[in-house]
């Protein structure tokens, strides 16, 4: 199952000063949120387990890479080289945030999806790679806040998904890109995600197989 989770977190949020100051880490709330009243609208209780992306074995006992998943779903391309997973339309700019398992669909039942092809053209993947390369490289000897903004640079060296970019905004929503840290102020936290373009998502089934 493919079921996208809008981000920023819904202007709902910004609303609410409070929960982000109850949630030290509001996005993997909102997700856990948003995830169980979907499955509560739609599926029965007990119908499905879910493995959150941040979820480690240290802290959790299990973890899962959901990168994989989405490669092996044919949702998105997993560049094994830059360890990249490239959505045909959104490029670079997406991310994962949760497996759903469905209990009880075993998957030689289900039809496989087709293998994405790389979706990236020569030239980028020679680009961002030499990008990434030089990053690394670089990482130990330098400050935080520079190592950020290379990792920025990275991604928005990516031509696919360019118009899904993120706006200029919600990058300061980030405490590494911005003075303002977004939950000790609600108030930069809403001016932020109000200038962010609504996104209206879309639901789409995908299968895993063996």
């Amino acid at each position: 199952m493919h079921l996208p989770v809008p981000s920023p977190p819904g202007k709902r949020l910004a609303l609410d000063p409070q929960w982000l100051v109850d949630h030290h880490d509001a996005l993997d709330a909102y997700t856990e949120e948003h995830i169980r009243c979907a499955i509560a609208s739609t599926l029965a209780e007990g119908d499905t387990k879910v493995v959150y992306a941040y979820e480690t074995v240290e802290i959790h006992g299990r973890c899962a890479s959901v990168a994989t998943a989405a490669h092996v779903a044919g949702l998105a391309y997993y560049e094994p080289e830059m360890q990249r997973s490239v959505h045909a339309e959104l490029g670079p700019w997406i991310a994962y945030r949760a497996i759903i398992i469905l209990r009880g669909v075993y998957a030689p039942a289900l039809a496989v999806p087709n293998s994405l092809p790389n979706p990236l053209t020569r030239s980028e993947m020679k680009r961002v790679g030499e990008l990434q390369r030089d990053c690394f490289a670089r990482w130990d000897d330098a400050d935080e806040a520079s190592n950020w903004e290379r990792l920025r640079a990275i991604v928005d060296a990516f031509d696919i998904g360019r118009r899904h970019r993120w706006a200029s905004q919600s990058n300061l929503l980030h405490p590494r890109f911005s003075n303002a840290k977004p939950l000790d102020d609600p108030g930069h936290c809403a001016h932020c995600i109000g200038a962010l373009p609504n996104i209206r998502p879309t639901l789409a089934a995908r299968s895993l197989p063996s």
